[in-house]
């Protein structure tokens, strides 16, 4: 089942990121930084996210995949004999809530690194903040903006959304032939970039889209928006916006009589976008096309992943002490992970 196979995808990329991130603390786990003094003090780092409100899910299965890596290594004794301690903050997907967060994590925790956040719009509330007090923060939001505001210390650990989008769009136009196309996202940076990336990818076939319509992210009431993309005669709805808006919008639609093909990236391939709905019929949501994106594109399975760690890690950690100087290198390691995760993306387009 493919939301199996989403949640796996998305464990094992998180859990992955717990692997590279535990290879950049061992090179400055020896020098007394995370949460005092003493040479066994715990290693202080930061988890942000929503694990409250309609993005809950995020923060559950990121924490997930992070708590894995960090529980299998401490079991193996730590870091140069310090257990690595995982303060979470919830943020509820609130830009405010994430700044005071990051602000408690790094004066009050002294946190060394933070996983922060699964959403676009909070990450980059509290990037800067991350940035002019020198912290590492890992993110798998998808907007493409996340990295190209000139920080050293922010690192993707998921592929932008356009991995997602141009997949998709590439498989609608060259396998199911669609020809024309409309748009519906909110206004938040990750739905901005999500029809961004649409776009561009209609583009390269020679389409652009019949119209682009827009929500708040708090929007419940989406016919406005539904008549005039009914109107324009789509042959597919193309959804930009979070998993909550886009099950209720494809609710919407087939209400107000839209019978064409509803599609679109990551987030409709969670559980919030497809549960049923208040008065949603069984097939309201039976043509919903999500993209599979090759597993051996974007990292291993989640078995596989989990033998990675467990091995790999301890073996990295046990056989290796690195100096303080080294800990750039686990951070070329993530750069060189999203150039070639890039360059992937370039090929498939």
């Amino acid at each position: 089942m493919y939301l199996s196979r989403f949640r796996r995808r998305y464990f094992a990329l998180t859990a992955l990121a717990s692997l590279l991130f535990a290879v950049f603390l061992s090179a400055c786990g020896g020098s007394g930084s995370g949460g005092g003094s003493s040479s066994n003090a715990p290693i202080e780092v930061g988890w942000i996210g929503p694990l409250s409100g309609v993005n809950a899910i995020l923060g559950h299965w990121d924490t997930q995949g992070i708590e894995l890596a960090i529980d299998a290594q401490n079991a193996k004794g730590g870091i140069h004999g310090r257990q690595i301690h995982l303060n979470k903050l919830d943020d509820a997907a609130d830009p405010t809530q994430s700044v005071n967060d990051v602000q408690r994590l790094i004066t009050q925790s002294h946190i060394v690194a933070c996983f922060c956040t699964p959403n676009s719009g909070t990450t980059l509330a509290i990037e800067p903040l991350l940035t002019r007090n020198k912290i590492v923060q890992f993110t798998p939001g998808l907007a493409g903006n996340l990295t190209a505001k000139g920080s050293s210390y922010i690192f993707r650990d998921t592929p932008a959304g356009l991995a997602f989008e141009s997949t998709l769009v590439t498989f609608l136009v060259q396998q199911k032939h669609f020809k024309s196309f409309a748009i519906i996202t909110d206004t938040t940076d990750y739905g901005q970039g999500e029809a961004q990336y649409q776009t561009q990818s209609l583009q390269k076939f020679g389409l652009n889209p019949l119209t682009v319509q827009k929500y708040g992210a708090n929007d419940t009431d989406f016919t406005g928006q539904l008549d005039t993309i009914i109107a324009a005669h789509p042959q597919v709805l193309l959804f930009g916006g979070s998993e909550v808006a886009s099950g209720l919008i494809a609710k919407q639609a087939r209400r107000l009589g839209f019978m064409g093909q509803l599609a679109g990236g990551a987030a409709i391939g969670t559980p919030k976008a497809t549960e049923p709905k208040p008065t949603m019929g069984h097939n309201s949501c039976s043509r919903l096309s999500i993209p599979h994106i090759p597993i051996s594109q974007v990292t291993q399975s989640r078995q596989q992943c989990t033998m990675f760690i467990v091995s790999s890690v301890c073996r990295v950690l046990s056989r290796t002490m690195l100096p303080a100087k080294a800990f750039t290198i686990p951070l070329s390691v993530l750069s060189r992970m999203d150039s070639s995760l890039h360059s992937l993306r370039s090929q498939r387009r």
